[in-house]
């Protein structure tokens, strides 16, 4: 085709096509326009969004920084503040001490100036310092002879403490394997030596029972006022801190004069370091005219007690705290003025019981004839042999198991013959040798709640006085029985 039909075809289409091609065109020009726009504004605001969001990023970063920032210059500032004080403080202080200085500065020159006259005053006595020197080189070699003895005798008195200590540790270690039954640690050197019987006047009852609730106060107060009617002099020991003994035998105003002051007590000789005799002597409180007399208790005695059990426990050269009442009750000053010593004991080990067993010639048992107390006096029995064999009491004997409290009052009944038969044997066993069983006993009646009320004693109402007297001359046969075998017991 050559340009001039080229121009032709374009002619006819124009005219024939305009409409088309227009729109075209308008469509091309519209299509620009929307491609110009969406470049321009679109595109561009959404990267601005973005440029905006990590501005927005940005500033938060820096916003925390200088946050931190403010906390570190706070905490600078703080630190700043506190070290301006200590600054201040070091300045108070040097200031304090520079001061100081100036005073001691003073002083010094005031002291040269002292020590340069003191110094010519030296120089003005230096002849008569010369001739003191002979002297005090005397002095000086008199001092050091004194100190060599000095060290010699220290040196002895640590010798000496050394074997103190020793048997001191010793001591402890027999403690220790004694595993608790202290009581049973042999006797010590110089222990009071027990006093055969034949060689006294007044024999020494303890009544004994670890099982409380047995009557033995009852029966020792009835058998010593019984004892009192037929014309013997009686003294009874108190030997329990609950002082149920004290109180039935004496009334309440005199009890309260015993309270007093030191008062006449039994821990007044527990107290004592010697002279035991003459102690529980001056602490005896008369019962009666004829001579009977009472060494109360009070409950002071339980403190009293542990203080001298510690004492001994600690002391091993100490006196042998067991032997003490032995030491008073069979000195001459109480044997030559009684006629028969009875102590009633508390229901469990202390000091004051085993004191009352190594001073005793005779134990009595009071038990109630039911399963629960009679169950208890084997046990007593074989801590008794135990003692015994250990010489911590070896010249004590059992004078016998006495019923207290039976239900009938001329037989016994089929319930405690029973009772009465088994313990029997079980003593016995536990004793290792025949133990005496009272054919005597003694019948619950209401006289004895009422006596005790009464601050009387039971055993002198005439249905209750008969039975005592049956008991008495039981106990004096069990004597005789013990003065022909020399100390061994028979069984009746």
């Amino acid at each position: 085709m050559n340009p001039l039909e080229l121009f032709h075809f374009l002619t006819n289409l124009l005219r024939n096509e305009a409409e088309v091609i227009a729109s075209f065109f308008v469509g091309v020009a519209i299509t620009l326009v929307g491609a110009y726009t969406l470049r321009r504004w679109v595109l561009p605001q959404r990267d601005s969004d973005t440029e905006l969001a990590k501005k927005d990023v940005e500033i938060h970063r820096k916003d925390a920084e200088i946050a931190r920032k403010d906390a570190e210059n706070a905490a600078l500032a703080r630190k700043l503040e506190a070290e301006e004080r200590q600054a201040a403080e070091l300045a108070n202080s040097i200031e304090t001490t520079r001061k100081k200085h100036l005073r001691e500065k003073k002083q010094l020159r005031e002291d040269i100036e002292q020590l340069n006259k003191q110094v010519q005053e030296s120089g003005q006595n230096h002849t008569e310092m010369s001739s003191g020197a002979e002297a005090l080189r005397a002095e000086l070699e008199a001092a050091r002879k004194a100190l060599d003895l000095y060290k010699r005798k220290a040196t002895t008195v640590v010798v000496s403490y050394k074997k103190q200590l020793a048997v001191q540790t010793d001591h402890v270690k027999a403690i220790e394997a004694l595993e608790g039954r202290i009581w049973e640690a042999p006797p010590r050197a110089g222990a009071t030596p027990f006093q055969p019987l034949e060689d006294r006047q007044a024999p020494i009852i303890a009544v004994t029972n670890l099982k409380g609730g047995v009557g033995m106060t009852s029966l020792t107060a009835n058998l010593a006022a019984v004892f009192g009617q037929q014309g013997k002099k009686v003294l009874v020991v108190d030997l329990d801190h609950q002082a149920s003994l004290t109180n039935l035998c004496l009334p309440l105003e005199r009890i309260k004069d015993l309270a007093r002051g030191d008062g006449k007590l039994l821990s007044n000789v527990f107290k004592a370091r010697g002279d035991f005799a003459r102690v529980a002597w001056n602490n005896l409180t008369h019962l009666d005219d004829a001579g009977s007399c009472l060494l109360a208790a009070s409950e002071e005695l339980a403190d009293v007690e542990e203080h001298a059990k510690a004492q001994w426990l600690i002391q091993p050269d100490a006196f042998d705290m067991r032997y003490l009442l032995r030491s008073a009750l069979h000195d001459p000053l109480i044997q030559n003025r009684f006629d028969m010593v009875l102590l009633d004991c508390p229901p469990r080990w202390t000091p004051a019981s085993i004191n009352a067993l190594a001073a005793c010639d005779f134990v009595l048992i009071p038990v109630l004839l039911d399963r629960t107390s009679a169950e208890a006096v084997p046990r007593l029995l074989a801590w008794l042999h135990s003692l015994k064999a250990k010489q911590v009491c070896a010249e004590m004997s059992i004078l016998g198991v006495v019923g207290n409290r039976a239900w009938r009052k001329d037989k016994l009944s089929t319930r405690e013959r029973g009772v009465w038969k088994t313990l029997r044997d079980n003593c016995a066993d536990a004793w290792q040798g025949p133990v005496h069983l009272f054919e005597r006993f003694v019948p619950t009646n209401a006289r004895f709640a009422d006596a005790a009320d009464e601050r009387t004693f039971a055993a002198l109402d005439v249905t209750l006085y008969p039975i005592f007297e049956e008991l008495i001359a039981e106990i004096e046969q069990r004597r005789a029985q013990h003065d022909e075998s020399r100390g061994v017991a028979t069984v009746s």
